[in-house]
């Protein structure tokens, strides 16, 4: 009884044998009702990842909902939870979920997060490069132009990274395509729920 805390001792501290002990420690937090089991469930079911998270940070929070969900309801089948965690993916990684889906004949939770893990490392390994390669093109274009001349407008007085006329095209094609990925992953989460 020296591991719990004092707020613990007091709400057992009367109890001598081990197994009464053990009785009123699950009967204080373990309960097991089903507003418990409909209250994760649901919690699961709506776990969204937002972009910029890490795979990493995300898999954990679905997998502390998971352990919660398991410890009042064993019913779930691996697949149901693999199939979940696709779900609650961010729309950068609609392909990844589609390949993941399509051309399988089972789906099981450890692949997709094996799967996962492998992507994440490999988009590390990309970002770092890209980065790279964007700081080598801007200094090509500086030389070739000369100082403060944009490559893609041709104007004096600013660059290609603070041009005005590209970020607006960048803007409407980034809205345009915002919306055709949240109606593609609106049925695609409902055809398969």
């Amino acid at each position: 009884m020296l591991i719990l805390s004092n707020e613990v001792l007091r709400e057992v501290g009367r109890i001598k044998y081990a197994p009464e002990l053990w009785i009123k420690l699950e009967s204080l937090y373990m309960n097991k009702s089903r507003a418990k089991q409909l209250y994760l469930k649901k919690r699961l079911h709506t776990l969204r990842m937002d972009e910029g998270t890490s795979i990493h940070k995300h898999v954990d929070e679905f997998n502390k909902l998971m352990m919660d969900l398991k410890s009042v309801d064993n019913q779930i089948s691996d697949e149901d939870y693999a199939m979940t965690l696709l779900c609650s993916l961010s729309l950068s990684y609609e392909h990844f979920v589609n390949t993941m889906l399509f051309g399988r004949e089972s789906l099981s939770l450890e692949d997709v997060k094996a799967a996962l893990n492998s992507k994440e490392l490999k988009n590390k390994v990309s970002d770092t490069q890209d980065g790279a390669l964007v700081v080598q093109g801007m200094n090509k274009e500086m030389s070739k132009l000369g100082k403060n001349i944009c490559s893609y407008c041709y104007k004096e007085g600013h660059w290609k990274v603070d041009c005005l006329k590209l970020k607006g095209k960048k803007k409407l094609f980034d809205k345009f395509f915002a919306s055709v990925d949240a109606n593609i992953a609106e049925d695609r989460c409902s055809e398969l729920l």
